[in-house]
Parts: structure tokens; C-alpha cells; sequence
């Protein structure tokens, strides 16, 4: 069945490594684009973006779990 979801079974199976990947690029990408104006705050910054976006794509990976499971008959 998970054969017709192709973008679903890669998110379950590469998901919970890639949340913190995605995190690190979007954290860094705000220290990026941040520095020149705020200087040494720009790490606090980038922080908070990485939390953040690592919330988010954490709860996306989890919410495809779940429709996956519901999917897929046990």
C-alpha cells in the first residue's frame, strides 16, 4: 500500500534525521541573514529559529506517522 505514497514513506523512513537537518539550514540561514544588523544577537536568533523549526518539522514527521498508520491496514 505505502507503494502508491512514495513521498509519505520517505518522510516516515528518513523523517526523524531529517528534522534536525532542516532545523541546522534554517538556524543557519537566519544567523546568515541576521549578523550584519544585530551583530552578536544574531545567534540568539538563530536559536530560536532552529527551536522552532525543529518543533514544527518534529510535529510534521509525527503527523505523517500517524496518517501513514491509519493508511497501511496491520
Amino acid at each position: 500500500m505505502m507503494d502508491r505514497y512514495p513521498a509519505l514513506r520517505f518522510i516516515v523512513r528518513f523523517g526523524h534525521a531529517g528534522a534536525p537537518v532542516v532545523a541546522l539550514l534554517a538556524g543557519v540561514f537566519a544567523w546568515h541573514l541576521a549578523r550584519d544588523d544585530l551583530g552578536p544577537y544574531a545567534a540568539v536568533v538563530a536559536l530560536a529559529v532552529f527551536a522552532l523549526t525543529y518543533l514544527l518539522a518534529r510535529a510534521f514527521v509525527e503527523i505523517v506517522i500517524i496518517l501513514t498508520e491509519m493508511l497501511v491496514p496491520r
